[in-house]
């Protein structure tokens, strides 16, 4: 374990260098349940893109959060974060230990992609996290750089990257696009009523390979209320 932190602080020393780089030393609790499913299940060594039913990215973090908490045990974890959005309150009520999350802030897109290649050929990280939602200028990276993150991910094996974006970017070679939107909500209670919970629907509308999917998860409504 003391090699691991080792090795951990000298790929965080590395970023920074490059401009990139803050990491988390907090930990904490349960995570929420949802039923096992094929569009849940991450698999290492591809990319999948999570993009919202609508524009206004409603559910995406949530889902990104979600997958990311429930895929490696202790396996460390990545959040690439060029536009700073990154909630640590929010990841731990979905489960994550934040002392096994690499948080890397700031930069450009290409400084984001960069950084998560880097941590990809690290290969000590189950998922990592490249959040695009409020980046615009990810839609216009050239497919070299996208290219390049493939290779690096197909060739280590392990990690499984999660590119989270408004609409499918081009050029990202994401083996599929799962998109999630809203579905029902649940309140609780007599005169004062509550949030219980938000009923999300995730679907594969586009993929590589494979059949096209659809299922439906309960998830505490944590995950949902900002």
């Amino acid at each position: 374990m003391q090699v691991e932190h080792k090795v951990k602080k000298e790929l965080e020393m590395l970023l920074r260098r490059r401009g990139l780089g803050a990491t988390l030393d907090r930990h904490r609790t349960q995570g929420a349940s949802a039923p096992a499913g094929a569009w849940d299940e991450l698999r290492g060594g591809t990319i999948t893109e999570i993009v919202p039913e609508a524009r206004d990215a409603a559910g995406v973090t949530s889902l990104a959060l979600y997958l990311t908490a429930r895929h490696g045990g202790d396996e460390w974890r990545a959040w690439v974060d060029p536009q700073d959005r990154f909630d640590p309150d929010s990841a731990e009520r979905a489960g994550l230990k934040l002392d096994n999350v690499l948080w890397l802030r700031g930069g450009t897109a290409e400084m984001a992609l960069e950084g998560a290649q880097q941590i990809v050929q690290a290969g000590r990280f189950r998922v990592v996290v490249i959040d695009f939602l409020e980046q615009e200028k990810a839609g216009r990276l050239a497919r070299a750089v996208w290219f390049r993150l493939l290779r690096a991910v197909e060739r280590e094996g392990q990690a499984s990257v999660l590119v989270l974006g408004t609409q499918p970017l081009p050029g990202t070679f994401a083996e599929r696009v799962l998109a999630v939107g809203y579905e029902s909500t649940r309140w609780v209670g007599s005169g004062y009523v509550r949030l219980a919970g938000v009923r999300m629907r995730v679907q594969t509308v586009g993929a590589r390979r494979g059949p096209e999917s659809e299922r439906r998860a309960a998830v505490r409504s944590e995950e949902f209320v900002a």
